[in-house]
């Protein structure tokens, strides 16, 4: 008995001990404060603050969608119809997309041909060929001296971009031609196009409305050969339309829709066609008939769907804009860096053409940048043997600057693991859809590439292994400067108890003052008041001009970058004039052409350390080049973005211009020096579980010993 009562405490302690060493955690974890944090937590709000609303807006993938599909109504919102996105490459004995129009109301442009189903047809290439023609007409011409042809897409679009990759006849009275029209008026024609006159250099583009007199016409010789193939590109959006040749872009008309009949809206369709020039008078030589247009790509990306149009917002909310980055859900995730002065120990640089990666002509922050040359050969190649998964990322970011290169154009392709191959191209992004407008010569703009929602040419593929800078033409366009490249999965979650807030509710709080602000800034502003449930508060009002500074300086220290990791502005940005979206007599060269769209705000925001400012970068072009209009939206701009590194002490934030006389409006309603949140700790219900049945194991062991 008194050796079983002697091996019932020795189980009894060993229980013990295991019980203890089960509760306590391991040594190397962090023990975390038991105190309840408040935090931001992942939320779909929207970028417009409705503060006290019930509202709410969902988005609908675009893959779930069938053409002409409607989103519900809610509240802050209108019913958007999205077509679906489709892309045609192969013409095989026929179009998937397209149709053939055989009958055309009598309005210009075919007045002097007959639309005919003959006159369309498919090459051994895999192309739709589009003749004019003069065989057998004008019988089965429609009683017209020439057969001409026009095809059409199958379905109603919206706003977006519209591609054409075509080549154009080389006969002279001929027009080959791609457009958009919303033709719905019988005599009337409204289109928004590209026209390519046979025997010139010349490329032709504008929009126009039968009977309307304040159409845009614009006419260039051009710089690449209009007889080999070209890609003629429409962005089109709720308050701009813009015309790209190769990646280029030509033009850019701003405006607000309902101010200009002229301008086509949805819905749309889709046309491309080849006729008699209607401005010449002779007759297109027989010898040179039949003559042909040459078609290898058509396609359309949706620009508003599929997510719900914002009423008021005055922003197009494509999809892809930067700006679902920062109104998407937070995250716990911090970035994950691939170059930031120099390359990761987990990448390599297997570029086959020139870059240095390692120059400091131009710097976005620290001691260097890449450098590489846009060519046909460009292939500048970051590699990773530790492939990850194609779902770990949401979003590839990085800085880019074009030098003195005007507006360059690059393809970005991701490459991943396929059939045992872990360098082939899956998926690829256009930069010219992420920068709005195009890059102005020696600025940097931040270019934010959804990798959670870009389509994968192989869908079996799972898992990313680098991507690739490439150029997306054929000519030398110059030197491009890329700098703080790295992975990110959206803007981090707040500690909102370990932040500290520098002016809300009207007020400057914290020590932090006013000093060495000058020019138009008022601290109590009742132009626009910033609205929190039933209450209403007083905002900072800065006039974007050069002779007008806006400082909040932190009197009560610096500020450190150690303890704090970015910066939180609430804005609100309201264009010069009454009606926003028309330009005005600022916004010309000298020679009549349009400069840029009146809507952008010229204001760099920046930090001081020691009273010294370092580089800013613009609020515009931290979004991608469309900065949203006559609505609040909220920023977290970490310290990186704004060229500190660790430990740095910043003693004052401010807004600046270079932009000569009265400008727009920035209203701001909070500023905020914010401490990401750490993720959630929550205990392990199966480590309480275990902890309970071990302790029920010692209660019925001491039960037994006493019974014993």
């Amino acid at each position: 008995m008194k050796i079983n009562k002697f091996i019932l405490i020795f189980l009894i302690i060993t229980l013990v001990i295991q019980f203890i060493d089960s509760a306590s955690p391991p040594p190397t974890t962090p023990t975390k404060s038991t105190k309840p944090k408040s935090t931001i937590k992942p939320t779909l709000s929207p970028l417009v603050d409705n503060s006290g609303s019930n509202s709410n807006s969902n988005s609908i993938d675009s893959d779930s969608l069938e053409p002409d599909t409607p989103l519900s109504k809610s509240k802050n919102s209108t019913t958007v119809l999205c077509p679906k996105e489709f892309k045609e490459t192969s013409f095989v004995s026929q179009s998937k997309y397209f149709t053939i129009v055989e009958n055309a109301p009598s309005y210009s442009p075919y007045r002097l041909c007959g639309l005919t189903k003959d006159a369309v047809s498919f090459s051994s290439n895999d192309e739709m060929v589009l003749t004019l023609d003069n065989d057998e007409c004008p019988e089965k011409c429609h009683r017209k001296d020439y057969s001409c042809a026009q095809v059409v897409s199958s379905y109603q679009l919206k706003y977006g971009t519209f591609t054409c990759v075509m080549k154009a006849s080389d006969v002279a009275g001929v027009i080959s031609s791609c457009f958009v029209s919303n033709s719905a008026k019988v005599g009337m024609l409204n289109e928004i196009y590209f026209r390519i006159p046979g025997g010139k250099s010349l490329i032709q583009y504008g929009f126009t409305s039968t009977g309307v007199p304040s159409g845009y016409f614009k006419q260039k010789q051009t710089t690449f050969d209009p007889l080999d193939y070209n890609n003629f590109t429409i962005v089109l959006t709720n308050r701009s339309v813009s015309w790209y040749a190769n990646g280029n872009k030509l033009d850019e008309y701003a405006g607000r829709w309902d101010n200009n009949p002229a301008i086509p809206r949805p819905p749309l369709k889709f046309f491309a066609s080849i006729y008699n020039d209607e401005f010449k008078d002779y007759v297109v030589p027989a010898k040179n008939l039949p003559t042909s247009m040459f078609i290898s790509e058509l396609s359309y990306t949706p620009g508003l769907c599929p997510k719900v149009e914002i009423n008021n917002s005055g922003y197009s909310w494509e999809s892809t804009s930067p700006l679902w980055y920062f109104h998407k859900n937070c995250t716990y995730d911090r970035v994950e860096w691939i170059y930031n002065d120099t390359l990761d120990e987990n990448w390599q640089d297997k570029s086959l053409s020139m870059r240095d990666f390692a120059q400091d002509q131009l710097i976005k922050s620290g001691q260097a940048a890449i450098r590489f040359d846009l060519t046909e050969e460009t292939t500048v190649y970051f590699y990773t043997n530790k492939s990850w998964s194609v779902n770990k990322h949401n979003y590839l970011s990085f800085w880019i600057n074009a030098g003195e290169t005007l507006n360059p154009q690059m393809i970005i392709a991701m490459t991943g693991v396929y059939k045992g191959n872990d360098n082939t191209i899956v998926g690829t992004f256009n930069l010219g859809d992420y920068i709005r407008g195009g890059l102005e010569k020696n600025t940097w703009y931040k270019v934010i590439l959804p990798l959670n929602t870009m389509k994968l040419i192989y869908p079996e593929v799972t898992h990313f292994s680098g991507f690739v800078f490439k150029q997306a033409y054929k000519q030398y366009l110059g030197q491009v400067f890329v700098d703080d490249i790295y992975f990110s999965n959206g803007t981090n979650c707040i500690d909102e108890d370990t932040s500290v807030t520098y002016y809300e509710k009207g007020s400057l709080e914290n020590g932090a003052t006013k000093a060495g602000s000058y020019g138009s800034v008022d601290f109590n502003s009742t132009n626009e008041l910033f609205k929190s449930g039933t209450n209403v508060f007083k905002t900072i009002e800065w006039r974007i001009a050069r002779n007008n500074k806006l400082i909040v300086s932190f009197e009560n220290g610096t500020l450190s970058t150690s303890d704090y990791d970015a910066i939180l502005l609430k804005i609100l940005y309201i264009p010069k004039g009454s009606n926003p979206y028309l330009p005005d007599e600022t916004n010309y060269n000298p020679n009549g052409e349009k400069r840029q769209t009146p809507l952008e705000p010229k204001a760099m925001i920046a930090v001081q350390v020691a009273s010294t400012p370092y580089m800013g970068i613009g609020l515009s072009e931290y979004v991608g080049g469309e900065f949203p209009t006559d609505t609040w939206t909220t920023l977290v701009i970490p310290f990186f973005d704004l060229s500190c590194g660790a430990g740095e002490g910043i003693n004052a934030l401010q807004l600046t211009s270079d932009q000569d006389g009265a400008g727009s409006t920035i209203f701001i309603a909070k500023i905020q020096a914010v401490k990401y949140a750490d993720p959630p700790v929550l205990d392990s219900f199966a480590i309480k579980t275990s902890q309970a049945n071990m302790l029920l194991v010692i209660l019925s062991t001491l039960l037994l010993l006493f019974i014993l």
